[in-house]
């Protein structure tokens, strides 16, 4: 497995098939350039598939929100994917927010496993297609 810095095309490389259908308004080098002109961010591949995409990203008032795009083959590499991202984070020690779609169990407990708590917070219809958003806070 590789790490190099996120570049807007490889959400295009992205496997669009195994991706939740919701998420695919977002895959798109414009949605890639927003994300990498706020923060840093990096790509793992394995072999020649991209695994996952991932950064942290400012808004207007500089609340850094960790996001991500993640290709199903990826649970193949979880042990290895989750400690480069429990690295990553701790290069960047600040308060985090991040969101994930309710019904994505598995992205909840990952949120769980990299310190993020539930807040009292929830998004209906936050994103197009109205998938309702859990928010998460850390630090």
């Amino acid at each position: 497995m590789t790490f190099e810095p996120f570049k807007p095309w490889h959400l295009l490389a992205l496997d669009p098939l195994g991706l939740p259908e919701s998420v695919g308004t977002f895959v798109h080098v414009g949605y890639g350039e927003a994300l990498a002109s706020r923060g840093p961010a990096y790509t793992a591949w394995a072999d020649e598939h991209i695994l996952l995409c991932g950064g942290i990203a400012r808004d207007d008032h500089q609340q850094g929100w960790l996001w991500s795009f993640v290709a199903p083959v990826a649970s193949r590499h979880f042990l290895t994917l989750h400690r480069y991202v429990v690295r990553f984070l701790s290069v960047y020690p600040m308060p985090l927010k991040a969101t994930t779609e309710k019904r994505l169990a598995v992205s909840c407990r990952w949120l769980g496993l990299l310190g993020f708590e539930r807040t009292q917070d929830e998004w209906p219809a936050f994103i197009p297609g109205g998938s309702d958003h859990y928010v998460y806070r850390r630090g």
